[in-house]
């Protein structure tokens, strides 16, 4: 689908280990991809503004964002995001350990690509970034910049 180019995703994740768990399973998947790693918000922006350091990063194909560590900053930049003409059209990924109707309608309305639920357990987690992965590298067809 992407030929030779790497599909370049954003995961915004906080919490080192469950970045390093998600890093090596997207690592692991058919499609070559470059996993770029935003440990909050503002680091997020800066990378998708390419502002200061970043401003040779390439845009994201992709951006998976874990929004419970980040908590009201997940909403804050997703809302960011797509408010943005230059990065709206990037799909988003809003990962949350919440099951709450609100949650997952309050994502929706901020217009998060899909909201999948976070499961607890590390053996959960890796089926569900597994298929996530499987289904947005290898199945849909992502824009490129």
């Amino acid at each position: 689908m992407f030929g030779s180019r790497d599909i370049q995703i954003l995961l915004v994740e906080p919490d080192p280990a469950q970045a390093g768990r998600a890093t090596a399973t997207l690592k692991r998947a058919k499609v070559r991809n470059h996993v770029t790693l935003a440990a909050d918000a503002g680091q997020a922006l800066a990378h998708l503004r390419r502002e200061a350091n970043h401003y040779r990063s390439p845009r994201p194909n992709l951006i998976l964002l874990s929004a419970d560590s980040l908590e009201q900053q997940g909403e804050e930049l997703l809302a960011a995001i797509k408010a943005d003409a230059c990065l709206s059209h990037i799909p988003v990924v809003f990962l949350s350990h919440s099951e709450a109707d609100a949650n997952v309608t309050r994502a929706y309305d901020l217009a998060a690509n899909c909201y999948v639920h976070k499961p607890l357990s590390d053996q959960e987690l890796e089926r569900v970034l597994e298929t996530t992965r499987d289904f947005w590298l290898s199945i849909v067809k992502l824009p490129i910049d």
